[in-house]
């Protein structure tokens, strides 16, 4: 659900929302289209600050700069909903494992087990001199202690266990004692004692939610995650990284069928080809090399602006910022001979996911592919713009999916876990 949609220029568009980013009215038609077609769930991308860069950019991009915190966005569409889950974005940079596990653990309880827990290390420097940093945490440390931190907050979740509210009004017990077990951690980063004073949900605890893409970022979502999302713009590249990461999950031990792997999945949808590609120009024609270029630098995790805009991308620094998402660019702009131009205008309209332009046939042709080639379990759905985008794929695109029997008519429980087929993980 980014604010006004996956392009950057969205909310300039005649029927974008300016104010998405904090208006409840736009989630909540959001939510009911998503819902009534039958999605898994919501999700919101979320920065413990505006992002880095020139505040010229910063002031005319929805993406992450201004907007509402998300737990307590999903916390009310929970209310407003039934069956639909709700990914929350919460960093373990600069959060306590006790207080994430309290909150997420209540967003589960009191929306009936329908919550998930995107886990993210912070990378920008915003965010560090939010919290009283002068730098950020190392890139290999953050996900040290992301590791960690994950299980502690699990360790937490299992402190009073399922079956823990007894309610028994003859004998005035309230709940089991059996089933209180304190938690006595002490590692190399976290020492917690205690027992998380939240009961466990229907669906017993929140999903695990995470997107790495380095090395590092890999072998954490192998680790822990249920459902693993990706920026892989090609097959290929969603093909190397579905065999990698489920190669890994194996490695530890774990089912690699009940880690799902969603990348991102922007489709652009037109009567015919034409109609289609119209649209996207119509938003690109919104978007200036002094907003894009800038918003290219951000996610290369260097500064492009010395380079020759209509020369190729240079080779990639060495930074403290994400590692992976800059080979993705750099590659895929590789591949296709974009200059920096081209390349800062693909990203700014598409986040670097895989995009797709056609009729409703050919959108739906191109997920089953890739889901009957090993490069997806599923598709994180990012259209151009909200709230039309999303309607037109769910009222076009989702009854092809749906005759085909390759998703669901109705949901299959209360649950989100049972949704996505994990229950009993």
């Amino acid at each position: 659900m980014h604010p006004a949609g996956q392009h950057v220029a969205a909310w300039r568009h005649s029927s974008g929302y300016p104010d998405a980013a904090f208006s409840m009215d736009y989630y909540r038609q959001i939510a009911t289209i998503a819902e009534a077609a039958r999605f898994d769930f919501l999700f919101v991308a979320d920065m413990m600050g505006i992002r880095d860069g020139s505040m010229n950019v910063i002031v005319r991009s929805a993406q992450l700069t201004l907007g509402a915190e998300p737990l307590t966005l999903m916390a009310a569409l929970s209310a407003m909903t039934q069956n639909i889950g709700f990914i929350v974005t919460q960093s373990t940079t600069y959060s306590q494992p006790y207080s994430v596990a309290r909150q997420m653990a209540s967003l589960d309880l009191l929306s009936g087990g329908r919550a998930a827990w995107n886990v993210v290390t912070s990378t920008q420097m915003n965010e560090a001199a939010n919290f009283g940093l002068t730098q950020t945490i190392d890139h290999s440390v953050r996900y040290e202690r992301a590791k960690e931190f994950v299980e502690v907050v699990k360790a937490l979740w299992d402190t009073a266990g399922v079956g823990v509210f007894i309610g028994d009004k003859p004998s005035g017990i309230l709940f089991d004692s059996e089933k209180l077990r304190p938690l006595h951690h002490k590692g190399p980063f976290y020492t917690v004692d205690g027992i998380l004073n939240v009961p466990p949900s229907a669906q017993g605890r929140p999903v695990l939610v995470q997107a790495g893409a380095s090395g590092p970022g890999r072998d954490l979502a192998a680790s822990i995650a249920e459902i693993i999302f990706a920026q892989t713009p090609t097959i290929e590249a969603a093909q190397e990284y579905y065999a990698d990461v489920k190669m890994r999950v194996r490695d530890k031990g774990r089912d690699p069928c009940k880690v799902l792997m969603m990348p991102g999945f922007t489709p652009v949808i037109g009567c015919n080809r034409a109609e289609a590609e119209a649209q996207l120009a119509e938003l690109d024609a919104m978007i200036t090399p002094e907003i894009a270029v800038p918003m290219l630098s951000d996610m290369m995790g260097m500064d492009l602006s010395a380079y020759d805009i209509d020369g190729p991308l240079p080779e990639l620094e060495e930074t403290n910022k994400s590692h992976s998402l800059g080979q993705v660019i750099k590659s895929y702009a590789e591949r296709n001979n974009l200059n920096i131009r081209q390349t800062a205008a693909w990203s700014a309209s598409s986040m670097s996911h895989n995009r797709v332009i056609g009729t409703p046939k050919e959108i739906a042709d191109r997920m089953q592919y890739w889901f009957e080639n090993q490069a997806c379990d599923g598709f994180l759905i990012s259209p151009l713009i909200y709230p039309g985008g999303l309607k037109q794929f769910a009222d076009e695109v989702v009854p092809i999916l749906q005759e085909r029997k390759l998703f669901r008519q109705e949901y299959e429980g209360n649950t989100l876990r049972e949704n996505l087929g994990l229950a009993g993980s």
